[in-house]
């Protein structure tokens, strides 16, 4: 009964525009295969400030992406694995946005090699992070944002591109350094990571930080569990772990959660059933 949930979940994110996705890897020990502990995903997709939705597969493959977000239409935001690229390369329906949390990740390992030059990388990420912080504080709306991205983050971004490209050819930076390889990666992907400022992208986050912040749970328990023992127990695994955390989004207890919708599924309208999720449900509770 918690799959007639978990699908009216599912098919409420993919109806939307915009989503974040990201993957983490879980150890399956199939009995049904001989030899040793095969590496496995959970993917995770959510609707930033809304809704998050685990789903296990068997490799990190774009095939698992495909099936995933099948029917999706719309902003895909992520990491820089790139199969989401390809992917959205692949689809004229998805538009590709980055995650400058991760190219700032590669500038500040850096900072210990990579001196002055990789401290002026940091430095202007951080301008970017203190214009969405402000945006934060006065509650601004999309369009609002976006104003405000195409006025002060843009001229931002235009000056780190262009360290970026002087950097990359100037042969002053060794391309095997940790600063050349941040370089290297933000430049790479730089279409989809200055995509965010671009007009009509307010809802769009500077980072995928809220799909990162969802797939903790799976890797804590990770260290209690250690291993799914088959794939039928991982999209299990997949659908308990969607409620519970859609349930901690929204401030809900999972007990009384389910102790109240758990008999009221199977006579609930097919067409209603989203009424009966976390969210909807946390409304009608308050």
């Amino acid at each position: 009964m918690l799959y007639i949930l978990y699908e009216a979940l599912r098919l409420d994110l993919l109806g939307g525009d915009y989503l974040q996705i990201d993957e983490t890897a879980v150890k399956l020990l199939d009995p049904d295969t001989k030899g040793k502990a095969k590496q496995s995903y959970f993917w995770v997709i959510t609707r930033p400030g809304g809704s998050v939705l685990y789903w296990f597969g068997p490799g990190r493959g774009a095939e698992v992406a495909e099936e995933l977000l099948a029917g999706f239409g719309g902003k895909l935001q992520s990491d820089g694995y790139e199969v989401y690229d390809s992917l959205a390369k692949r689809n004229d329906d998805l538009v590709h946005f980055g995650c400058w949390s991760h190219a700032r990740r590669k500038f500040v390992e850096s900072l210990e090699s990579g001196g002055a030059d990789a401290a002026w990388y940091v430095a202007e990420i951080q301008r970017l992070y203190r214009i969405e912080a402000r945006c934060d504080d006065a509650a601004m709306s999309a369009v609002d944002r976006a104003t405000v991205r195409g006025r002060e983050s843009k001229p931002v971004l235009a000056k780190i591109k262009a360290r970026l490209e002087a950097d990359h050819g100037s042969g002053r930076i060794l391309p095997s350094s940790p600063l050349g390889k941040a370089v290297n990666y933000t430049l790479t992907r730089w279409a989809s990571l200055e995509r965010y400022a671009g007009k009509g992208n307010g809802e769009v986050r500077i980072d995928n930080n809220p799909v990162e912040n969802a797939i903790r749970p799976s890797a804590v328990g990770k260290k209690n569990w250690l291993f799914i023992g088959h794939p039928k127990a991982g999209q299990r695994s997949a659908i308990v772990y969607t409620i519970i955390e859609e349930c901690r989004l929204h401030g809900v207890d999972p007990f009384a959660y389910l102790v109240d919708v758990m008999p009221k599924i199977m006579d609930h309208s097919s067409h209603r059933i989203a009424d009966l999720l976390p969210k909807q449900w946390a409304k009608s509770h308050g």
